[in-house]
């Protein structure tokens, strides 16, 4: 049942929660799950109790000076040191990926209280839980990697890493992509 779970989640990028109920109430055939999931959303209303105010508190100590609804790579920088994840590490990555980043190295206002949103965080430690439980989830196939990357990651070239290197990337057990 985990292996479904697991699979399930890369699939809708819900939570597990939400992935357990929906394979539960569908006898545990992952094709009906997410069927079921996509066909009746508010059945499955995954977003986690946040306090707006605190995300867009959160997102106003990181923002940019000069664009007050982006966070530069600055601010990213600091939002990392403060989660304490290092800014070439999987979870930031996982950071980038869950909260839909269109530029590699910042945010806009609207990917991160959305993404935070999804996640059901609202504060560093919340999100600091939520990328934890989602690095452990990261594809760990090359094929996996190549779907799930997001492909405004993989056009870096002209931004900063070399997409190559997202290839290069462990995942949890060690291998690479």
């Amino acid at each position: 049942q985990r292996e479904l779970v697991q699979r399930f989640v890369q699939c809708t990028e819900a939570q597990e929660p939400v992935a357990l109920q929906c394979l539960s109430q569908n006898a545990w055939r992952l094709d009906a799950a997410v069927d079921d999931y996509y066909s009746s959303p508010a059945k499955y209303d995954e977003r986690l109790s946040v306090d707006t105010r605190k995300v867009a508190a959160l997102f106003n100590s990181y923002r940019s000076q000069d664009d007050p609804d982006r966070i530069n790579p600055t601010g990213v920088c600091r939002l990392l040191d403060d989660l304490r994840i290092d800014p070439v590490s999987l979870t930031a990555l996982v950071l980038a990926w869950k909260l839909q980043a269109g530029v590699q190295g910042e945010f806009s206002r609207a990917e991160f209280v959305t993404g935070l949103g999804r996640l059901g965080a609202d504060s560093l430690d919340k999100l600091r839980s939520r990328l934890a439980q989602t690095s452990g989830l990261w594809p760990r196939t090359s094929g996996s990697c190549a779907t799930c990357t997001p492909s405004r990651l993989t056009s870096l070239g002209s931004r900063g890493t070399p997409k190559c290197c997202l290839w290069r990337l462990p995942s949890p057990t060690g291998t690479c992509c």
